[in-house]
Formats: C-alpha cells, sequence, structure tokens
C-alpha cells in the first residue's frame, strides 16, 4: 500500500520556497498557454465569423448584379424586337414595306432604347429612319465591307439575328447594331435571301435607362464587358472608375451572339476593416480577462492547497499535526487488515522539557522541539509519518515493515537518538532526552483507540523506570 502521503518528512523552509517558486513558473507557463489557446480560438472565431460576412456580403452583391446585368439583357432583348418586327413587315409586305418612314417613327417611339432603323435589301442599306444624321449610311454595303464580313455572310446563310459593335455613333457616344437576314418565300417554296432589317442601339441611352451612375453613388465599382463570338479579348463596355477591380462578383449573359459579364464589387472593401478591428480588441479584451480569471482560479487553488497544507503541517517543527497522522495511522491498519500484515505506532514523550522552558524560556523550548523533530525525521524510513502529537509529545506511525523486529529496531534507534545534548544558544547546552513507547498491530490491539492507548501507557512505563533509574 502507498502511503497517505509520498514522504513522512516535513518539507524545510527552503524547500517550500522553490516549490513555491516553482508553482508560480508553472502558473505563468499554464495562463500563457490558456492566453494562447483563447488567442487562437478567437482569432478562427473572427475568421469564421468575418468569412461568413464576406459570402452573405458577396451573396448580396451578386444579387445586385444579376439584378443589374438582366435587366440589361431584357432591355437589349427587348429593344432587339425589332428586328423581329421589321422582318415580318418585309415578309408580309412581300419584301417592301408600305410608309417605312412612318412605321418605324411610331416603332421608335416604343423603343426609348433605339437610335435608327434601316433597311437593307440585298445587304445594301436603302432606308434609315431618322435619316437626318444617318444620311451617309445610304448605299452601304453590308457585304463588301471588311469589318464583320464573316458574321454578316453566316448570319445570311443562319437567318439567325447578330449583335454587332461597338460602334462609334455619328451623333457621339457608342451603339450596337442588331442584324437579321430576312428571306421571302417564292414560288416553289423555298426561301430566298431578301437582305437584312438593322436595330442601331444608343449605349448611352441603355446605360441611363439601367441607372449605373446610381450604383455607384451607394459605394459600388462596376463593369459592363462584352465578348463578341470568336474574339479573345473582352470589350469593356461602361465602367465606373476604368480601373481592374480586385475581387468583383460576376454576372454572365448572353445577348444573340455575344457573352455579357457584369462586374459588381464594394468601393470600401469586402470587409469593413473598423469592424475587424473592434471585434478584434474586444476579443483581445476577454482573452485578457479569461486569463486574468484563470490566473485567480490557479491563485485560489494555491491558496487552498496552502490552508490545506498549514492544516497537516505543525508550524513550528514542520512536522505533521496530530489529526494528519490519526488519520494515516487508521488507514494503515485498515490496510494492514486485508493483507494480514502489521503496523506499529510509536509514541514519545520528552523529559524535563517544562523545566527546559521555565529556566531557559520558551525561545529555548521551541530550539529543542526543533532540534528534536529533526533527529526524528533522520531516524524514520522515507514513508513513516513523523507528527508532533501536542506540546512535547511526539507521533510516529511506521509503514510497511513486515515482521515486528523490524519495529523494534527502528524504536531502538530513535530512543537512542533522542539522548543528546543540545545547544540553546549564549553558550549554553541542555542535556535531552526522551521515554518512547509503542504498540504493533494486531498483537497490542486492533483499533486505533486501543494501539494509541497502548502505546501512551508503555510510553509512561518507559518514563517511570528513568525515573526509578535516576534515583537509584
Amino acid at each position: 500500500m502507498k502511503c497517505f502521503f509520498s514522504n513522512g518528512k516535513a518539507p524545510e523552509n527552503i524547500y517550500m520556497k522553490y516549490a513555491v517558486e516553482r508553482f508560480r513558473r508553472r502558473e505563468i507557463v499554464a495562463a500563457s498557454i490558456v492566453f494562447v489557446m483563447i488567442e487562437i480560438i478567437s482569432s478562427l472565431g473572427i475568421f469564421k465569423l468575418f468569412r461568413i460576412s464576406m459570402r452573405d456580403r458577396q451573396a448580396q452583391v451578386l444579387n445586385l448584379a444579376v439584378i443589374h446585368g438582366e435587366e440589361m439583357r431584357q432591355m437589349m432583348e427587348h429593344t432587339l424586337l425589332l428586328d423581329y418586327t421589321l422582318e415580318e413587315l418585309v415578309q408580309s409586305g412581300g419584301g417592301k414595306i408600305a410608309d417605312f418612314p412612318e412605321v418605324a417613327s411610331r416603332l421608335l417611339a416604343y423603343y426609348p432604347a433605339a437610335s435608327n432603323l434601316q433597311l437593307a435589301p440585298g445587304g445594301v442599306v436603302t432606308q434609315i429612319v431618322p435619316l437626318n444624321e444617318h444620311a451617309g449610311t445610304i448605299g452601304y454595303d453590308l457585304l463588301k465591307t471588311e469589318k464583320g464580313v464573316a458574321e454578316i455572310l453566316a448570319a445570311s446563310g443562319s437567318g439567325k439575328l447578330v449583335l454587332e459593335g461597338p460602334y462609334s455613333l455619328i451623333q457621339d457616344g457608342r451603339g450596337f447594331i442588331g442584324r437579321l437576314p430576312v428571306f421571302l418565300k417564292i414560288k416553289n417554296h423555298t426561301d430566298e435571301f431578301w437582305g437584312f432589317v438593322n436595330v442601331m442601339i444608343d449605349l448611352s441611352r441603355l446605360l441611363n435607362m439601367l441607372q449605373l451612375s446610381e450604383l455607384q453613388r451607394q459605394g459600388y465599382a462596376y463593369e459592363l464587358s462584352e465578348m463578341t463570338a470568336g474574339m479573345e479579348a473582352k470589350i469593356v463596355i461602361a465602367s465606373s472608375s476604368g480601373k481592374k477591380m480586385a475581387f468583383p462578383v460576376k454576372w454572365d449573359f448572353t445577348i444573340a451572339n455575344t457573352k455579357w459579364t457584369f462586374s459588381l464589387e464594394p468601393l470600401a472593401g469586402w470587409l469593413n476593416v473598423f469592424h475587424i478591428v473592434l471585434v478584434s480588441l474586444l476579443c483581445l479584451m476577454l482573452d485578457f480577462f479569461a486569463t486574468a480569471a484563470f490566473l485567480f482560479m490557479l491563485q485560489l487553488r494555491r491558496s487552498n492547497r496552502k490552508l490545506k497544507q498549514l492544516a497537516c503541517i505543525d508550524q513550528l517543527t514542520g512536522l505533521y499535526t496530530k489529526q494528519t497522522a490519526l488519520f494515516v495511522f487508521d488507514q494503515e491498519i485498515r490496510y494492514a487488515a486485508r493483507e494480514g500484515l502489521c503496523v506499529a505506532v510509536c509514541f514519545i514523550d520528552m523529559n524535563n522539557f517544562k523545566y527546559i522552558n521555565d529556566e531557559y524560556g520558551h525561545a529555548a523550548g521551541d530550539n529543542v522541539l526543533m532540534k528534536t523533530a529533526s533527529r526524528m525525521r533522520a531516524c524514520a524510513g522515507p514513508e513513516d509519518i513523523v507528527a508532533r502529537y501536542g506540546g512535547d509529545e511526539f507521533f510516529i506511525v511506521f509503514h510497511d515493515r513486515k515482521r515486528i523486529d523490524d519495529y523494534d529496531e527502528a524504536i531502538k534507534k530513535i530512543s537512542s537518538s533522542l539522548q543528546f545534548t543540545a545547544d540553546i544558544g549564549s553558550s549554553r547546552s541542555v542535556l535531552i532526552s526522551a521515554a518512547v513507547g509503542a504498540a504493533v498491530y494486531p498483537k497490542n490491539g486492533k483499533s486505533i483507540e486501543e494501539l494509541v492507548q497502548y502505546a501512551d501507557n508503555a510510553m509512561y512505563d518507559a518514563k517511570r523506570q528513568n525515573r526509578e533509574k535516576q534515583m537509584n
């Protein structure tokens, strides 16, 4: 059985000093570890929090980009419906639109993004509404121009609408042309290429209708770009700053043969730096408070340990107290009863201690008690419990001795060591002696009360025999 205390020796003052210093160093190390762990956890929490916040922010901005991108697509497709209206009019008129200027003017009133409408039979522009600013385009042969010939020819063969541009407009600004090839049914029910109907879209009107400038006032940077099929580089149609964006969200959409991208990002960045600093400072303060609370708990634990130690250790001699010794003795008896072993206790009382106190003072008496305690610790085993029972009485619980002879040898050694001359200061010395009585379980008793009483009686017998020897 392991004894209740790992060492029967009470700690010296210097040992206590080093133990306290080591404990304080452990406190500092533990507090530092706690601080770092809380800081890591809080940093991960902040990172996760702002990551979620950034994702939410990106989702909001992407939703805004989708709204404006889809609005752009719908406006363009709505305006390009003019091509199909003109196609229907040409086909129903057998290749002609009666009173085209009046019809075109009425149509343009319902499509504000459209700049002009054109008829190009055989690929040659013959009519434009309004004509004032576009008279120079009359006679323009689309099939003979170098720019866009491949797409125009492909469109004429496929019958699909082609969006071209952006072009510089005569009235300033830029625009796109929606070209739709028109085919007429001839007598043998085959399709014959008639030419093109064209719709010019004024980009500035379109952007004004989108109100992109409002996005900039709301704190966003935007960019609208277009890429025609077969082209490698994109063309920036509109931009809030003209600078390349850092981390925008993008919404891609398709209009006819062109691919468009609407990019959007907050001017102030995705994360609020002030919020990051504020939350970081709050977490740091909470970290300090948590670490301080942890240190307080360690201090409280140390204080409790010290209180327990004060309750277990006699402050003068450094030996264990009576209560501690009796508790350990009771545990030893229980263990010995289970294992069929022996256990012994030694009761010690100093001779003539009252005379030393009265003659030389309490300081000298305390000095004698400390020297006596030191001698008993030196003679006792490393796991024996040496205690001050009260006043000048001492108590030793022997641990882990197999035979009764082992106890006899230890008791004789202790009894012999307590016969000595003690220096009490001022060149004075006194002769010290003590009476020792012992009891062995189960030979001299089976309960702690019986054994303590037996050892006490044996000690008084030894004291009486000592007095009789001195008288003779």
